[in-house]
């Protein structure tokens, strides 16, 4: 996994940067392995969200609070990380991701 993105559908900015994250990650090798998406909101509000990320990234559902949020301590949409494994454990090499300069790179 390279990239986590917390998205909300009640956060305007999340929503306009929706169609970037689904492109960049259309295009990252490897596929729905490198991107985990987590959508936080009640299930039925998520399901835009859901069905435009689930082709291109593993998609989690969670409430405000949710395990994954409280375990990388995210509490503000949207956010990205981009994350590397290291040995036996991932760390986190950045927490601000510009995916537009990112996908610039490949």
């Amino acid at each position: 996994m390279s990239l986590i993105a917390f998205l909300s559908p009640n956060c305007a900015p999340c929503r306009t940067k929706l169609p970037e994250l689904v492109a960049y990650a259309t295009a990252e090798p490897g596929g729905p392995d490198r991107m985990l998406a987590v959508v936080v909101g009640e299930p039925e509000e998520c399901e835009r969200f859901v069905r435009e990320l689930s082709p291109v990234a593993r998609v989690v559902v969670e409430p405000k609070g949710g395990p994954v949020c409280a375990a990388l301590r995210v509490d503000a949409f949207p956010a990205t990380l981009r994350v590397h494994a290291d040995r036996d454990r991932t760390v986190v090499i950045g927490h601000v991701v510009d995916l537009a300069r990112e996908a610039s790179r490949r």
